[in-house]
C-alpha cells in the first residue's frame, strides 16, 4: 500500500495521483474524497486505474467513469 498526500488542494492531489500512476505503478485508489476527486478523475479514467471514493458524493460521478469509478456513499443531491 502506497499513501499519498492530497492536502485538501487540486494542485497536490493531481500530483500525487500522478506519481502513483507514472512512478509507483499503483493498480487502484482508494480516495480521494469529493474536495478534489473531480480534478483526479480524468487522469484515473485515461490511465484505467479503478478508485473506490468511501466520500465522494458528487452527482458528477452518476454519470462519468464507467467501469473504474466506484463510491460508497450515495450522491449529495
Amino acid at each position: 500500500m502506497v499513501k499519498g498526500d492530497t492536502e485538501a488542494t487540486v494542485a497536490a492531489s493531481v500530483t500525487a495521483a500522478r506519481k502513483r500512476i507514472n512512478d509507483e505503478n499503483v493498480r487502484a485508489f482508494i480516495g480521494p474524497t469529493n474536495l478534489t476527486f473531480t480534478d483526479v478523475k480524468d487522469l484515473i479514467v485515461e490511465n484505467n486505474v479503478p478508485v473506490v471514493t468511501p466520500t465522494a458524493g458528487t452527482t458528477e460521478l452518476d454519470s462519468v467513469g464507467g467501469n473504474h469509478i466506484f463510491r460508497t456513499v450515495s450522491n449529495d443531491s
